[in-house]
């Protein structure tokens, strides 16, 4: 990895001279760089440390895509690279359990059977609680089995474009500093929206979950997600299905669960799916495939959320 990482210092270097065109050149052969490693590892442990390893890389060139040259499929094409690409090849692999997706599973099977043997009202509600936290990590670290074969070819903006539901908008995520990102992409337009910095996103989404693990409404905070990540898109409201893919630290959150001005939970004015990457969308929809643990219908998170609203 040294490689890349002393091009990543060198196009950080030539962004804070101003030299804007050649950091991007750099970011690109850096990148080319890392794919390369990918393609080389043929364990997915492999390929997640390394991708893991690069994250600042591709964070630093779709900041510098976004915020200097403002070119959505630009930033698309490198975000996708590392979303799309990792991800397919961690379905390509096969079956894959981590440790700790072992011992989610395990807990959710215990949690499972306590439900079924629980007596009171109370006692489901606390189960249902603690199973939709377990649940968050599953999110995190899933297991899957799937799509054993699959092109490497990557997907447009403009085909994902052309292949989107007119009632529909995708909302990639990107959460970083000194600002985060949300692409929004629908049928006719996309662009790129600024956001709140990686530690004020971080904040809002610790404050969501210790409400939701002290049994509490957790109203404020979901309203406070929903002006940090929806308000500053104004296009998402205007959709009936909002098709997320999340990053990092909002791979904890349900966008399901946020409340609007109104008091509404999201759920209940959209349909919200959630995809890892649109290369991966794309492929599952061709194979009549729904992707596990990554579209969570409102009906699941309602299940398990049963706390009143204020």
């Amino acid at each position: 990895m040294v490689g890349p990482r002393r091009l990543l210092t060198v196009a950080v270097l030539d962004t804070k001279q101003g030299k804007y065109d050649e950091a991007d050149r750099v970011f690109d052969r850096a990148s080319t760089f890392v794919d390369a490693l990918i393609g080389d590892y043929s364990s997915v442990l492999e390929k997640t440390a390394v991708i893991r390893a690069s994250s600042e890389l591709y964070t630093q060139h779709f900041a510098l895509v976004a915020d200097r040259f403002n070119d959505p499929a630009r930033a698309y094409s490198i975000i996708e690279q590392v979303r799309g690409r990792v991800t397919t090849d961690l379905l390509m692999a096969g079956a894959v359990a981590p440790a700790q997706a072992k011992s989610d599973q395990r807990a959710i099977s215990e949690l499972r059977l306590k439900l079924a043997g629980a007596r009171s009202t109370s006692e489901v509600r606390q189960i249902r609680d603690q199973i939709f936290l377990v649940e968050q990590t599953r999110w995190i670290t899933p297991e899957i089995s799937i799509l054993k074969a699959q092109s490497h070819d990557p997907v447009g903006m403009e085909q994902v474009q052309r292949s989107l539901d007119p009632s529909a908008v995708i909302l990639e995520y990107v959460v970083a500093d000194p600002r985060s990102y949300c692409l929004v992409i629908s049928r006719t337009d996309a662009r790129i929206v600024p956001l709140a910095d990686r530690q004020s996103i971080e904040a809002l989404i610790a404050a969501y979950l210790k409400a939701v693990k002290a049994k509490a409404p957790a109203s404020k905070e979901g309203r406070a997600l929903y002006d940090a990540l929806l308000v500053p898109v104004p296009t998402a409201m205007r959709k009936a299905q909002l098709v997320v893919v999340r990053d990092g630290p909002l791979y904890l959150v349900p966008f399901d669960g946020f409340i609007d001005n109104g008091g509404r939970y999201v759920a209940e004015t959209h349909t919200v799916v959630y995809e890892p990457s649109q290369r991966v969308s794309t492929c599952s929809r061709r194979r009549d495939i729904v992707l596990p643990h990554l579209r969570t219908p409102y009906w699941r998170w309602a299940a398990f959320r049963t706390v009143p609203r204020n």
